[in-house]
């Protein structure tokens, strides 16, 4: 038996489609920290009906999602059971790329043709990041984030928003953040609290507390995978129109360098991180306009702060 046969398997398993546990929270106001906008979503009431879509909206008193059927919304004494579906597209692109490179190595440098042994992981690699991507799109499994285990709490005491309400929705316990202040000093680590006026990271130096007041702007890490697919495929293709060796070779075609270059950039996407802003605060700004009319003549002065 060729040793290709013991690699497949294992990428089979690899690849499947699997659900990851995470700790659910049981109070509705804790539950911001758990979704973000535009997750997937299933709610399930007290009789045991279920709902999914996409998050809209989310509030210490309600949550509105949009379903197949239009837009609903539920409230925090209706919801028994909020769960996520959050497809590990990081994971099963590295994944892929692993056991495609680990495939290419051994096809392609353990037979007799041993010149195309980098090119082989080159090109099974890449090959294995779009077969990663395409099985963790198939991945159904739902993350139950909130389950109520008694009656609905009654509603506390209403309080006024804070500047980080929203931020709740953009990053979620445990993500790697970078604060700046408005010294402009940068700050990064893990988020371990967060609430509408103050945040706390976990960082090198021990825990820190930053103010509303005194934050700039957050920035939470991400992989762009996307970003990096169109960047590999712009370069390769690029390339092969460019290199005359290519041109000259009837088996060389820019559209597939192009699809090899989308490999290797979705596994580039899935190793180097990026910080993406996801608030700013607001900077205070004076505005002013001329107003004329038939009898007067004015100045419109407009203040942000």
């Amino acid at each position: 038996m060729r040793p290709v046969s013991f690699v497949l398997p294992v990428a089979l398993m690899l690849l499947a489609p699997c659900s990851t546990a995470a700790q659910s929270v049981q109070t509705f106001p804790e539950l911001p920290l758990r979704v973000n906008l535009g997750d997937r979503v299933r709610i399930e009431d007290p009789s045991g009906a279920t709902r999914a879509g996409r998050l809209l909206r989310l509030t210490p008193e309600e949550i509105v999602v949009e379903t197949a059927g239009g837009e609903q919304r539920f409230t925090s004494a209706t919801v028994r059971e909020v769960a996520v579906r959050r497809n590990s597209r990081r994971k099963g692109v590295l994944i892929g790329a692993g056991v495609g490179a680990a495939i290419g190595a051994v096809a392609g440098c353990a037979g007799p043709d041993r010149e195309e042994c980098a090119d082989a992981q080159f090109l099974l690699g890449a090959l294995g990041a779009a077969v990663g991507l395409a099985a963790s799109a198939l991945d159904r499994g739902a993350t139950v984030v909130y389950r109520r285990t008694g009656a609905a709490a009654p509603p506390g005491p209403a309080r006024s928003p804070g500047p980080f309400d929203a931020l709740a929705l953009r990053v979620n316990l445990d993500d790697r953040i970078r604060v700046e202040d408005r010294s402009g000093a940068k700050t990064t680590g893990r988020l371990t609290r967060l609430t509408g006026d103050e945040l706390t990271l976990e960082t090198d130096a021990g825990e820190k507390r930053f103010r509303s007041d005194n934050v700039r702007a957050v920035g939470a890490r991400g992989y762009p995978l996307g970003t990096g697919a169109l960047i590999g495929a712009g370069v390769l293709t690029a390339a092969a129109l460019a290199a005359p060796a290519c041109r000259d070779n009837p088996d060389c075609s820019p559209v597939a360098a192009g699809a090899v270059g989308a490999g290797v950039g979705l596994a580039v996407g899935a190793l180097v991180p990026r910080m993406t802003r996801v608030y700013s605060a607001t900077t205070p700004q004076a505005t002013f306009a001329p107003v004329f009319s038939r009898r007067a003549f004015g100045v419109q002065a407009t203040f942000v702060w």
